[in-house]
């Protein structure tokens, strides 16, 4: 294990490590992040396909550590998934995110929970995933290819009545979308859900999941109407 850590080829033939990482010293650690670094951050920089899904998770990484990360993300286009949770950041190192994420062609998600962000900052980096991925959304729906299938590029976002709005005359006409995952969202309420509906009234959606409100349910009403589209149309919801 050492001897791979120690490695000068940064894709060497260990490329993932999952650990306790309380088993080991402080030493140990050290090397593990600085390793794993080298290997993100080549894959990162070289637009590699392994560079899709970055989990840098609870490995307690510092502002110094990731700038040259963050430097290199600013010219690439592959990552989908950054996880920056439970790691000691701040925000003077977190903000050029911000500034990425309009820009970035692929950047999706971004989890930044017990990163040390401010609730500030973290509030607005959300708003600003969910405003790219909105846009994302109504390219794909525009352009109704059949692999299409499954929309989740807005499961992780709080989206709203008025967005969902948004999106509706894009659903009205693909044809081909069968589940659409928002499962992220607490605003939605039956405005917007039966905007949704009716939206897609003639298109091939037969799956929508969805989040109970956190007072404890989905309101009667909205429960209601969604189960009554599942009778017209069997759509299964996920309530």
């Amino acid at each position: 294990l050492m001897d791979s850590l120690d490695s000068d080829n940064p894709l060497s033939p260990l490329v993932h490590l999952d650990a306790d990482w309380k088993r080991f010293g402080d030493k140990v650690k050290r090397r593990i992040r600085v390793w794993t670094l080298r290997v993100v951050g080549h894959a990162v920089a070289s637009n590699s396909s392994r560079a899709e899904r970055i989990d840098l998770s609870g490995a307690g990484y510092t502002d110094q550590e990731l700038r040259s990360l963050f430097e290199e993300l600013q010219h690439n286009h592959t990552v989908t998934s950054l996880d920056l949770s439970n790691n000691n950041l701040t925000d003077q190192t977190l903000r050029p995110l911000a500034t990425l994420i309009p820009r970035h062609k692929t950047l999706a998600r971004l989890v930044l929970r017990g990163s040390g962000v401010s609730s500030l900052l973290h509030v607005e980096i959300d708003r600003l995933l969910l405003l790219r991925n909105l846009e994302r959304a109504k390219e794909a729906l525009a352009e109704n290819s059949p692999d299409l299938v499954r929309l989740t590029i807005l499961q992780d976002a709080d989206i709203s009545d008025e967005e969902i709005l948004e999106l509706a005359p894009f659903f009205e006409k693909n044809t081909h979308v069968a589940e659409i995952l928002l499962n992220g969202s607490k605003q939605l309420t039956q405005h917007g859900i039966s905007s949704l509906l009716e939206s897609s009234n003639n298109s091939s959606l037969t799956r929508l999941v969805l989040r109970s409100a956190p007072e404890g349910g989905m309101h009667p009403r909205t429960r209601k109407l969604v189960r009554q589209s599942m009778g017209k149309r069997a759509l299964a919801v996920a309530l």
